[in-house]
């Protein structure tokens, strides 16, 4: 099986096999190198992949760190475990040393696919972490369960001093909304008002749910007041909450 590898004039890397597989996948880097975007069809993604193995088994082709990534992106939106298991085995025989952006990368497809031990191992081994590091796990504890454990995060969290963004707000909104804890998540409503980001309509919205599940009638409607914009997405979480 021959895989050839083309580069062009503008950065463009295209990677195929045969007629039958040509353009499977497609990586483009920009002239700043700074951003990489990889599509695949979707139908063959598992093709790609097959591919990607058998040309490094062969020592056709040099991966770098970002295509993993990309690659592990398209495969966390199958929500397949076992590819991305594969993929995750196949990453530790190749790559000396992982970088936080593949760390987060796989940490973000084990939460997607619900495999949180596996999230929660790969977390405790990275030493410097990020924002995105910490809200893709509580966003998986607040997702899959237990509950508790996005809570119990992200005070760590502020106590290693990072500070949470609206993503990190909503994942422990959400889970106080499933735990109807009223307490955390009134400590966090005024966190959200400190960090002034209380104007943002999905954070809004996210109040809205949570003092609905949590049957704070009143503070239901004086949070959906406040939002701006009340869009459909402002009205469904009112009467679905």
């Amino acid at each position: 099986m021959k895989a050839k590898k083309e580069v062009l004039n503008h950065g463009i890397i295209h990677i195929h096999q045969t007629p039958t597989l040509l353009g499977v996948i497609k990586c483009r880097e920009n002239h700043s190198d700074s951003e990489k975007r990889c599509t695949t069809k979707d139908s063959q993604l598992k093709k790609a992949l097959s591919l990607l193995f058998v040309t490094n088994k062969d020592g056709l082709l040099h991966v770098k760190m970002e295509d993993y990534a990309c690659i592990l992106e398209e495969y966390t939106t199958l929500r397949d475990l076992n590819i991305g298991k594969l993929v995750h085995s196949y990453i530790l025989e190749n790559v000396i040393k992982l970088s936080l952006v593949l760390h987060n990368s796989l940490i973000n497809m084990y939460c997607k696919c619900g495999s949180i031990a596996d999230a929660q191992n790969l977390f405790s081994v990275i030493q410097e972490k990020d924002v995105f590091t910490w809200t893709t796990l509580i966003a998986g504890y607040a997702t899959h369960g237990p509950q508790e454990n996005a809570f119990k995060l992200f005070s760590k969290m502020e106590e290693e001093n990072v500070k949470p963004d609206s993503v990190t707000f909503l994942s422990v909104i959400k889970a106080c909304a499933k735990l109807k804890n009223l307490d955390c998540g009134k400590r966090l409503h005024v966190m959200i008002i400190k960090s002034e980001i209380s104007d943002n309509i999905l954070i809004r919205s996210s109040l809205v749910d949570m003092y609905a599940k949590c049957d704070i009638i009143e503070k239901v409607q004086t949070e959906f007041n406040e939002i701006q914009c009340q869009n459909v997405v402002a009205w469904t979480t009112l009467i679905a909450g």
